[in-house]
């Protein structure tokens, strides 16, 4: 993984919050709270590019979140039947995610533009002679998008998918840009001080999700959100009867009985 990728500034510019630099060492500095939480929990936005191995991630400052699940049915007329039958085709799952990268330094607001650069690259496969390998992506929110709920990289864990689609709000006004130092022979070049994207990813099942065996179980197990299924009861009294007892409302199969009505 690049060095960059998890590189998080302070107020001075320079890189803070590795695991392996203690917490003393950034007294007296401005520490942002995404790129301190972010840092030691993993809780970033991270995309791996499968052909070329390159990692990048972002800081979490998300202000999007939708996940969809499309069904498609294929409809098949027979004669003397009224109604189509229906054949399963496949369901397609797709994740919106819209996010704020915001700059504290000059030097961070250099690196958002590499990330979003290379974010923008993972949109193109990897040339080799006449051979095209598709650009194909992991991406990774901990356990909201993840392929498991293991605290780690995209690289390990990570959604399999194309971005089907990438945008950039580049413009800053509103908090204002930083001129880049050290560019002068190159002309003035600027960098957003905040960049708002927005990305919708192509979620690919390395797996194939469905209901199989005895009970029948799910499987992948704990797919998508690494948390399992909720316990269903078989109906509503079942529910009711659980409920009851674990309030103490209903000490008695009577009293129960009496409460909902079964008299």
């Amino acid at each position: 993984m690049a060095d960059r990728d998890r590189k998080f500034y302070d107020s001075h510019g320079e890189v803070v919050l590795k695991r392996d630099k203690p917490e003393n060492d950034f007294k007296g500095y401005y520490i942002d709270p995404a790129g301190a939480y972010g840092a030691y929990h993993n809780a970033v936005i991270d995309f791996y590019h499968v052909a070329t191995k390159k990692s990048i991630a972002f800081k979490s400052i998300i202000t999007s979140l939708s996940d969809s699940y499309n069904t498609s049915l294929e409809a098949e007329e027979y004669v003397n039947n009224i109604e189509n039958v229906y054949k399963y085709k496949g369901t397609e799952r797709k994740i919106s995610l819209s996010w704020e990268i915001i700059a504290s330094s000059e030097k961070e607001a250099r690196g958002n533009l590499q990330r979003i650069t290379d974010l923008a690259n993972f949109t193109y496969p990897k040339k080799e002679g006449h051979a095209v390998k598709p650009p194909i992506v992991r991406m990774k929110f901990l356990n909201l998008i993840a392929s498991n709920n293991v605290a780690d990289y995209a690289s390990e864990s990570g959604l399999f998918g194309y971005i089907e689609s990438l945008t950039y709000d580049l413009n800053s006004t509103e908090v204002g840009f930083y001129k880049l130092d050290g560019d002068s022979d190159k002309g003035t070049r600027i960098a957003p001080k905040k960049i708002t994207a927005q990305i919708n990813f192509t979620i690919i099942h390395q797996k194939t999700p469905g209901y199989a065996g005895a009970g029948p179980q799910f499987e992948p197990k704990k797919y998508p959100y690494g948390v399992g299924t909720y316990k269903v009861a078989n109906n509503l009294t079942e529910l009711t009867e659980e409920a009851l007892k674990k309030s103490n409302l209903g000490k008695t199969k009577a009293d129960i009985d009496k409460m909902l009505g079964n008299n």
